[in-house]
């Protein structure tokens, strides 16, 4: 595998394994990674809230 280096000719020092990558995206989009992480917990939280209000509303009739 070829080594990569910089425009200055040293070795390139960053981290291209998928963690690395992901860290480097978090540390340089620190706004937009974390408004997208809380707006995926709130939508799951709402699928989880809708479909436990839809099973109690279901067992609410079979009973009845």
């Amino acid at each position: 595998m070829e080594e990569r280096t910089t425009r200055a000719g040293g070795p390139e020092r960053r981290n291209y394994t998928p963690p690395g990558r992901l860290r480097r995206i978090f540390f340089d989009h620190r706004g937009t990674t974390l408004s997208l992480v809380v707006v995926a917990a709130l939508v799951m939280g709402l699928f989880v809230a809708t479909s436990a209000l839809a099973v109690n509303r279901r067992y609410e009739r079979d009973v009845a």
